[in-house]
């Protein structure tokens, strides 16, 4: 990434957020220059099965990202189809990463739930 892009679309990272603040990132940077995917893995990431933040800072984080996302739309001067398109992506976006956390911690209990011998 070259400074002046940097310039354009900071603060790079959103101090507020202690959860998806990376995402809001990308999305910044792709809503106003080109990407490119690479099938290679560059990155090795492990998923602890238990949850290391409290649901109610996810859907927090998640909704300020929107925000944050959605005003940045708004205050550059976008094509309406890119706009559109934005929208789309972080909403389907957040709403797949909702699920997931979900899941996770939907799986944490049930294994906790079944481990105490509760029945």
């Amino acid at each position: 990434m070259k400074r002046e892009l940097a310039q354009e679309i900071k603060p790079l990272f959103s101090t507020s957020m202690t959860f998806a603040e990376d995402y809001a990132t990308w999305f910044k940077t792709l809503s106003i220059c080109s990407g490119y995917f690479t099938p290679k893995y560059l990155t090795q990431y492990v998923i602890s099965p238990k949850p290391h933040y409290r649901l109610g800072n996810i859907f927090k984080n998640l909704i300020l990202l929107q925000k944050e996302c959605i005003l940045f739309l708004l205050r550059k001067n976008l094509s309406l189809n890119t706009r559109i398109g934005g929208l789309v992506v972080l909403f389907s976006g957040t709403t797949i990463s909702m699920l997931s956390i979900l899941k996770r911690f939907m799986s944490a209990y049930i294994q906790n739930h079944r481990s105490s011998g509760v029945n």
